[in-house]
């Protein structure tokens, strides 16, 4: 499933991703094992849908993604 972030995701709020995720950035949910790496403030996801590798990114900074109606 395919998610849109509403804010901007640092590397200093989050020391685990090797990169900051901008607000509007899309994302995947990964559906595959992630071996509990995951917290419970946190869901993992993809930039490419359905591969690996997996990184968690808080709930509270990203939504699901739906198209804008024209």
């Amino acid at each position: 499933m395919k998610y849109i972030l509403i804010r901007d995701v640092t590397v200093n709020e989050c020391s685990w991703l090797g990169q900051t995720y901008k607000k509007g950035d899309i994302v995947y949910s990964y559906g595959g094992a992630t071996y509990g790496c995951i917290s419970r403030e946190g869901w993992a996801f993809t930039l490419i849908e359905d591969k690996t590798p997996f990184f968690e990114l808080p709930t509270n900074a990203v939504k699901r993604y739906e198209p804008e109606e024209s």
